[in-house]
């Protein structure tokens, strides 16, 4: 199954539970800390619940100590 995002346009081959994930939290550590903050509270109040948003969270911290970006 090819990952359908559109940062990724269709052409990874090798789409997974683990790169949507990996590809939402690049995708959010872009975001402004405000529009961050909206994004989790978004998750957190939807149908994702609060696993989820901790998920996430761990997730663009993980990103962005890969990227050296200060979070």
């Amino acid at each position: 199954m090819k990952c359908l995002c559109p940062a990724c346009g269709g052409d990874d081959p090798l789409y997974s539970e683990l790169h949507r994930r990996q590809c939402e939290a690049r995708h959010v550590l872009k975001m402004r800390k405000e529009q961050r903050q909206a994004y989790y509270q978004g998750v957190l109040k939807g149908r994702r619940g609060e696993a989820a948003a901790r998920l996430l969270i761990e997730d663009i911290e993980a990103e962005a100590e890969k990227q050296e970006i200060p979070f």
